[in-house]
């Protein structure tokens, strides 16, 4: 199955804000996979897969005692660079599978791994199946990412946007634009640190948190190249701000609703195509 060429697959996407932080008990602090797990509860009891693009093995340890805490047994942990035939096996069982970690530079071979594949499938044809992103792996999961380490090539799962989950207005706001005007087929998302975006069906985004997410749309942007030092301020460059609740169309980047949102994580429901 070629990646991104899926018109509209079962399964959804979650990208949290920020980047995990160290202490995981530490409330006082956004940590984006304990919202991430919220949304999660009512999968507490199936397996849930977690690969860590890291060599450290501290967010291992600090993962797994956060899942266990909110009341998932049932972890199954995965290393991208050296993974045996039974996690395979295991992964195509699991409901759910966290990417973490910011060691990007093992997307390449992420990419073209039986992990990834397997990965990909899932979230295609199981309408009950979650993938979710936190720290740096996340901006990779788009087919572009504005991730310059990597080449601007992500992992293909969705094609049609580019985010930024560590957004920022200054430098990054600018990054994203200029990937945007490049890619105009693309909407760009600027996530901040206490948001995360729902993605379903490949194309409807509703957002819930705390805060707000940017959105930029170069669709009708003549001039597709900014000189260094130029503004970013485009004629025709559009953009939206998203507040906890908006729902938005990943097709034609307009609005999809403006009453009040109440995620419901009942699947069938959820799936339903406005």
């Amino acid at each position: 199955m070629n990646k991104g060429t899926f018109a509209h697959p079962k399964g959804r996407l979650i990208i949290a804000g920020g980047k995990v932080q160290k202490e995981v008990h530490d409330t006082e602090e956004f940590f984006p996979i304990r919202e991430v797990l919220k949304l999660l509860y009512g999968q507490k009891d199936e397996e849930i897969a977690v690969i860590i693009f890291s060599q450290d093995l501290e967010p291992k340890e600090k993962i797994s005692e956060l899942l266990s805490d909110h009341g998932f047994a049932d972890i199954l942990f995965i290393d991208p660079e050296n993974y045996q035939h039974e996690h395979l096996l295991k992964l195509s069982s699991a409901k759910a599978v966290f990417l973490t970690g910011n060691k990007t530079e093992l997307c390449e071979n992420f990419k073209k791994s039986s992990l990834s594949e397997i990965v990909y499938q899932k979230y295609c044809t199981e309408e009950d199946f979650t993938l979710a992103g936190t720290d740096d792996i996340a901006m990779f999961i788009p087919r572009i990412t504005v991730s310059p380490s990597f080449g601007e090539e992500g992992l293909n799962f969705i094609s049609n946007c580019i985010i930024d989950n560590q957004f920022a207005h200054g430098l990054r706001f600018r990054n994203l634009v200029k990937a945007v005007i490049q890619h105009q087929e693309c909407l760009g998302f600027g996530i901040g640190k206490q948001m995360i975006l729902i993605i379903e069906k490949g194309y409807r985004i509703s957002c819930i948190g705390n805060g707000s997410v940017m959105v930029v749309n170069a669709k009708n942007v003549k001039k597709r190249r900014l000189k260094k030092g130029a503004s970013v301020y485009m004629k025709n460059l559009k953009g939206h701000i998203l507040i906890p609740g908006s729902v938005l169309n990943l097709h034609n980047g307009k609005i999809m609703n403006e009453q009040i949102f109440d995620y419901n994580l009942n699947f069938t429901n959820r799936n339903i195509i406005i």
